[in-house]
């Protein structure tokens, strides 16, 4: 997305966003990618679980777990990316003295 920002010049309207909307394009096929890939790989273990519950049910709520935790996360890369690229300067009033050499 860096490179892309150097490429074409800002818009106003995805500059001072938190979320950019180019990153959507990322999260969402990497979180159903993610979910897919472990729901593949820890499929005979996610029939077991602590709450007693059948086979069946058990392994679609651990999936529906799995895509909801992707999901966060994938929301928060894209919030925390917006803050570290749009940090807000905070005035402190304070005047800084200019060097003298």
């Amino acid at each position: 997305m860096n490179r892309r920002d150097h490429r074409e010049p800002e818009q106003g309207s995805v500059a001072s966003r938190l979320f950019d909307p180019r990153g959507w394009r990322l999260i969402i096929p990497g979180v159903l990618a993610a979910t897919l890939l472990f729901v593949v790989l820890l499929w005979p273990t996610l029939l077991t679980n602590y709450r007693g519950l059948p086979p069946v049910s058990a392994r679609l709520i651990a999936s529906l777990e799995m895509l909801i935790s992707f999901s966060v996360c994938g929301l928060g890369i894209m919030f925390f990316y917006g803050l570290l690229r749009h940090p807000r300067s905070v005035a402190t009033g304070k005047a800084v003295p200019a060097r003298v050499e």
